[in-house]
């Protein structure tokens, strides 16, 4: 993270005051987005992890 940082502090420093709020407006959405995609990858990776218990379970039962 330290050189995403860096680049992302060393690009504001360049821009001017309507880029800069051109851009925070884009990291904003960006960062929105990466947290809907964070919570919908672990939304199914639980579902996914619960269908694999009940397998299991299940075959577990039948045997």
């Amino acid at each position: 993270m330290g050189y995403i940082a860096d680049h992302h502090d060393n690009l504001l420093s360049t821009l001017n005051d309507q880029q800069k709020e051109l851009f925070e407006k884009f990291d904003d959405c960006y960062n929105e987005l990466t947290d809907i995609n964070e919570r919908e990858i672990f939304a199914y990776a639980f579902k996914l992890g619960a269908k694999l218990m009940l397998t299991v379970m299940l075959d577990d039962q039948r045997q």
